[in-house]
């Protein structure tokens, strides 16, 4: 019984789940000290780039260990939820899961709350911890 929850979990935040194409892309996310990125792609990983400075993606060095971050996002529920994992590539294993909130304001504009210390889900669009991200158009 426990190895089959393990195997739903895994499988069902880090396998070949189906996101909509509505969230892949670049989002940028400016204010008055720097520039955020935050790129979503069709494969389920995800990178965040601060003033060409890139962080995460599908392999990347972190304090000695070899890591790639993924996410995933559950449109079933409003508000909608996304969440950040950064996984040991050598384990399989997440050390880090954070959680967060989205919605839209346009199709290419969105606001994300999310507590980036690990905590708990935002229940609510917090003004200090949401940014508005819009989508970088090529």
């Amino acid at each position: 019984m426990r190895v089959s929850f393990l195997l739903f979990f895994l499988l069902t935040c880090f396998g070949s789940y189906s996101q909509s194409s509505i969230y892949y892309g670049k989002w940028i996310y400016v204010n008055k000290s720097s520039n955020t990125i935050l790129n979503l792609d069709e494969n389920g990983f995800f990178y965040i780039e601060v003033d060409g400075d890139k962080f995460g993606g599908k392999e990347f060095v972190q304090d000695g260990f070899v890591l790639e971050s993924k996410y995933h996002i559950d449109s079933s529920e409003k508000p909608i939820k996304i969440d950040l994992f950064f996984i040991n590539k050598k384990s399989g294993k997440p050390i880090n899961h954070i959680k967060g909130i989205l919605e839209f304001i346009s199709s290419d504009k969105m606001k994300i709350c999310m507590d980036e210390s690990g905590g708990e889900r935002p229940d609510y669009f917090y003004p200090k911890m949401t940014k508005v991200f819009e989508r970088i158009i090529n």
